[in-house]
């Protein structure tokens, strides 16, 4: 008996009575998609059979797109809302961080999930990586990042260097 998997040859891993195994490790040169899986053998007397059924191969991982990150400029104590869209249906709720930090999902409808972080100051000065990652249905794993948001989390700074009644006061 001979099967294939997308036209590549799949191999015969065991036979026991009249029923074979075969295996073949999908390494993506069978297509994505609807890949046909075909079966032909013959039998002692010389008689020909052959069979055919697909299977769906989602080789591709998931992306995710950042629509929105609100407000784009936070310092220590703001509350940021990160939004983003799945490219296909997840196996799990995605992961998001911010700097090291996880952010707390707070709504999704369908593709799109809604995450929220409090700035703690952990993330730097500037903009701190902001990354998302998930499995799809197939188990692929994807990622993406951003740096949407910029942290200021330094206090304003003034001193008088010098004062002049007459004219007021400088400073740096």
């Amino acid at each position: 008996p001979e099967v294939t998997v997308g036209g590549k040859l799949a191999s015969q891993v065991s036979k026991a009575g009249l029923g074979y195994t075969f295996h073949r490790v999908v390494d993506g040169t069978e297509g994505e998609g609807t890949i046909t899986v075909r079966a032909g053998l013959v039998d002692v007397a010389g008689n020909e059979g052959h069979g055919e059924c697909t299977v769906v191969l989602d080789l591709t991982p998931p992306a995710f797109t950042f629509a929105s990150v609100q407000p784009a400029l936070a310092s220590t104590g703001t509350t940021v809302a990160i939004t983003i869209d799945a490219s296909e249906p997840l196996a799990t709720t995605p992961t998001l961080r911010v700097g090291s930090k996880p952010a707390d999902l707070k709504s999704q409808s369908g593709l799109r999930y809604v995450f929220e972080r409090r700035i703690d100051g952990s993330e730097g000065e500037g903009t701190p990586e902001i990354r998302a990652w998930g499995r799809d249905l197939a188990g692929n794993r994807g990622s993406s990042t951003s740096r949407a948001l910029t942290t200021d989390l330094t206090d304003p700074d003034f001193s008088a260097s010098t004062l002049d009644p007459t004219i007021g006061c400088s400073g740096t």
